[in-house]
């Protein structure tokens, strides 16, 4: 390759040396003084993908670990690369999404795979892109490979640090969390009985406070009668029965007696359910806990049902009212 030397003088101006020195078909500044040719770096155009470019990295994964319990997570990226690469000396990696910023920021850098750095757990889905670095410039960023994660959730909103787990009705624990102790809805807020009609079915509320897996049920019997049929069980909010008794006497000693059956091994979910009880007669009734005279109503439905049986799905309609107060059970689930 021809080299043209800046300590050849300018023959326009003798002893100043030339302002530019050529290297083939590349022309770079010189100094402004005749000096040995100073190092060339990074003369490849941005963006190419000539000669001294290396090749794009593959196979890019990444996979995300705690690191500062409860306040940052360790992101370890892996990627492969060719060995008859010899332009490649590294690689850049970029995050885009990270803490709102949508604009691609170096993170980190490396020069064998992996490369490990450390995020806030700010909850959000985030893109990694892995670079391929030279002696001669960089692959194109714009078609360098990448992979996306999922970082842990702060509960305290924003882009905070602090990771704790909440749990709600849409969020509930996992079921290996349930708890499996006894759980009494309303059992000592007085005893009060519902006007019943034969097939219909009375609605009342029960909030859950925590996963529960039980597999039997406990109410109090107001009214004997050995000979009609009824049923008691939950619905979930959108009307899907979720457990139930089957049809049934009922049967006490005595008025204010319990009487338990199984609904089979249950769990459900921290929410709302509504506790059904319905019969093909109205001559037995069981005890619920909120004076019907006094509490408003939101749930109702006029689906009925057909042997004491409650059916397996049900039309719930919302609406505010005091014609047809909630009620809410005196249960036991265990």
């Amino acid at each position: 390759m021809g080299v043209s030397d800046s300590n050849v003088l300018n023959p326009y101006n003798p002893g100043v040396a030339k302002n530019s020195v050529t290297f083939g078909d590349a022309t770079v500044p010189a100094t402004t003084t005749a000096s040995p040719i100073s190092q060339l770096k990074g003369i490849a155009a941005k963006g190419s993908t000539g000669a001294g470019i290396p090749q794009h990295v593959t196979n890019v994964t990444a996979t995300v670990a705690n690191a500062a319990t409860g306040s940052t997570s360790t992101v370890t990226v892996q990627f492969s690369r060719s060995s008859n690469d010899t332009s490649y000396s590294g690689v850049n990696v970029y995050v885009v999404g990270y803490q709102g910023n949508k604009s691609q920021v170096q993170i980190a850098g490396g020069s064998e795979s992996p490369v490990t750095f450390v995020l806030n757990n700010t909850g959000e889905a985030v893109n990694i892109i892995v670079q391929a670095r030279g002696n001669a410039g960089v692959a194109p960023l714009s078609t360098a490979p990448s992979t996306g994660i999922k970082l842990p959730k702060s509960t305290t909103g924003g882009y905070g640090t602090t990771t704790v787990t909440a749990y709600s009705a849409s969020n509930p624990p996992p079921s290996s969390s349930a708890v499996t102790a006894p759980f009494m809805a309303y059992a000592n807020s007085g005893n009060n009985t519902p006007a019943l009609t034969a097939n219909h079915i009375n609605l009342g509320v029960m909030e859950l406070p925590f996963s529960l897996t039980f597999s039997n049920m406990a109410w109090v019997v107001a009214t004997q009668d050995l000979v009609n049929l009824y049923d008691l069980g939950i619905y979930d909010t959108s009307g899907n029965l979720l457990c139930h008794v089957g049809a049934r006497h009922l049967q006490a000693n005595a008025g204010g007696q319990a009487q338990t059956a199984s609904t089979g091994s249950t769990t459900l979910s921290a929410g709302t359910y509504l506790f059904a009880f319905t019969g093909n007669s109205n001559s037995g009734n069981i005890f619920f806990s909120t004076p019907v005279t006094t509490t408003l109503g939101y749930f109702s439905t006029a689906t009925t049902s057909s042997g004491g049986v409650l059916p397996s799905t049900i039309a719930v309609s919302t609406s505010v009212t005091t014609a047809t107060p909630q009620l809410q059970p005196t249960i036991m689930l265990y």
